[in-house]
């Protein structure tokens, strides 16, 4: 594996530059453990889904490379192609290389939306109103709002 140290700066397109801070992205957890982990330098850019070349969080301006790259699966296995990151899987066989690939697919593509959607699923403290915290208050207040405007059906109408 190429040295930490003598490699150029990965830039991790994460939302918000805020480096050292939790992201509410479980994508953005997911790859800036690898590179925690693996001891690799990175830099922290602000850039949204808008501008992100899948739409989605994060991606990267790789060293060496033209192109920006998204999905944070194919941003660890171009990688590990680069000898950037270490292959956890290299040591595996194949049925345990398809048990793990089963098991991030069910926690990738079908947990995480319960995760996100559960009321009362502790998240992180935002530290402005902007943040998705400010956007999910906000519409919170609106339907509170909207409902106690809304006139109560008489329970005699109901029973017409």
């Amino acid at each position: 594996m190429a040295s930490p140290k003598s490699a150029t700066k990965l830039t991790v397109h994460r939302g918000f530059d805020w480096p050292g801070r939790y992201t509410w992205s479980p994508f953005v957890t997911k790859l800036e453990v690898r590179l925690r982990f693996a001891g690799l330098p990175y830099a922290v850019g602000a850039g949204g889904p808008r501008s992100a070349p899948q739409g989605k969080i994060p991606y990267v301006d790789i060293p060496g490379e033209d192109q920006q790259m998204g999905d944070s699966t194919f941003i660890i296995r171009r990688l590990v192609e680069k000898d950037m990151l270490p292959d956890l899987n290299a040591r595996l066989s194949k049925p345990e290389q398809a048990q793990d690939l089963a098991w991030r697919a069910l926690m990738e593509d079908k947990l995480y939306f319960y995760g996100v959607s559960i009321p009362g699923f502790p998240r992180p403290p935002f530290p402005h109103s902007s943040g998705l915290e400010g956007v999910l208050h906000r519409h919170k207040e609106r339907k509170k709002a909207d409902h106690a405007s809304t006139p109560e059906i008489a329970p005699r109408a109901l029973a017409r």
